[in-house]
């Protein structure tokens, strides 16, 4: 049967524009917390008070606040593909012209549209993979999510060893952007067929009343704490160590590269663990060992715990998105999209409040009440898991 072969040939596990994407979420990833590793030199620069340190997060998820909120309306009517290729070099661009902001008020109103670009790529991305891969989906948006950590633990290193080595702050906004359109360049050879075409067929989404239920806005409350620690330590975690311990630039941006490390390790070991255990029990267990761990660590008080709490709170809550993410999914099958957008708004919403809310906590009584607060959080959320319904679908 000569026409047989083609029919016996398998796509490759890995097609090339799916690297490309994975780049693209990367490379994003790692512009998200370089603001925590030069956070002292903006502060200076600009002459803010350390109370104010959290409001460079906090305009940023506002941004992106905004940014999830086009998602809903644009992802339903054009091409993924285009979406990610508009939206990735506008971001590119964006990393550029924050390297000609002179004023607080320019740096600012960049860093709020860079928020509301690179959330709307984040979740066209996430749409396009969950499109191309409709077999083992699981497996490629787990590796997505990790891309994202990986991004996420280079950004320190990269901002603090730049500055130690006497650049200024804006030197790795300018490294990343001219990074960032080589890549957008690279997605756009491997991907002009995707691109091709303009609005597409939307589905009509479900309505907020038909999901917005006690068991989900749990969730949903979950994912406002959780986001609001791990944005904590993006912000702070590096001005911690280098104001509480003297800790160097370089060294200082490592110990939120740790925390980020621990996180690439959660999620890569929570994608075998949810094989064996449900999501409810992995999230009650990370959430308490989280708590324990990070305000044990701050309670020493000294800069080798710092480092331990650090890494302890991303290894052992690292997978809360993808495992909430996985609950809800599992709970509302037919209401993913209002349930994406849901839980995107909750991940900001914490983004939001709680770096500015560390902010004025370390001004008041000091940076190490604020990591206290941050442990906090996660020690709260473990709470809200334990009225989590045991229920698997």
């Amino acid at each position: 049967m000569p026409n047989a072969e083609p029919a016996r040939k398998s796509a490759p596990l890995f097609p090339v524009d799916t690297i490309v994407l994975y780049f693209l979420m990367m490379t994003y990833a790692v512009s998200t917390t370089i603001i925590g590793s030069i956070l002292l030199q903006l502060l200076d620069e600009f002459g803010l008070p350390v109370a104010r340190g959290g409001i460079f997060y906090s305009v940023l998820n506002t941004g992106c606040f905004f940014g999830i909120l086009a998602s809903g309306v644009l992802i339903d009517r054009y091409r993924p593909a285009r979406l990610n290729l508009v939206t990735y070099v506008g971001f590119s661009l964006l990393l550029l012209v924050v390297t000609l902001t002179r004023g607080l008020t320019a740096y600012l109103a960049t860093v709020l549209v860079i928020g509301m670009v690179s959330k709307l790529m984040d979740a066209s991305i996430n749409a396009c993979i969950a499109a191309k891969h409709t077999v083992n989906k699981g497996f490629y948006m787990n590796l997505l999510h990790g891309s994202f950590g990986i991004g996420s633990f280079c950004g320190p290193l990269l901002g603090s060893s730049m500055l130690e080595h006497g650049y200024s702050w804006r030197a790795p906004y300018l490294l990343l952007g001219i990074f960032c359109l080589a890549i957008g360049g690279a997605y756009w050879l491997f991907s002009r067929r995707d691109t091709v075409g303009g609005r597409v067929a939307a589905a009509p989404p479900a309505p907020f009343r038909s999901v917005l239920k006690p068991d989900v806005i749990l969730l949903v409350v979950i994912l406002i704490l959780y986001c609001g620690h791990q944005m904590g330590m993006n912000n702070w975690v590096p001005a911690y160590l280098q104001e509480r311990f003297g800790t160097a630039d370089m060294l200082s941006g490592f110990g939120l590269s740790m925390f980020w490390l621990g996180l690439i390790v959660s999620r890569v070991g929570c994608s075998f663990l949810t094989t064996r255990y449900p999501e409810r029990q992995l999230l009650q267990a990370g959430m308490a060992l989280g708590a324990v761990f990070l305000i044990a660590c701050v309670l020493l008080d000294s800069e080798w715990a710092a480092f331990a709490g650090s890494t302890a709170a991303g290894l052992f809550t690292g997978a809360t998105i993808p495992m909430v993410l996985t609950l809800g999914y599992s709970w509302h099958p037919d209401a993913r999209g209002t349930m994406t957008m849901l839980c995107f708004a909750a991940i900001t919403v914490g983004g939001v409040i709680f770096p500015w809310l560390m902010g004025v906590v370390g001004e008041a009584w000091g940076l190490n009440r604020a990591m206290l607060l941050n442990g906090g959080l996660l020690a709260v959320a473990f709470f809200l898991t334990l009225a989590l319904p045991a229920r698997e679908g």
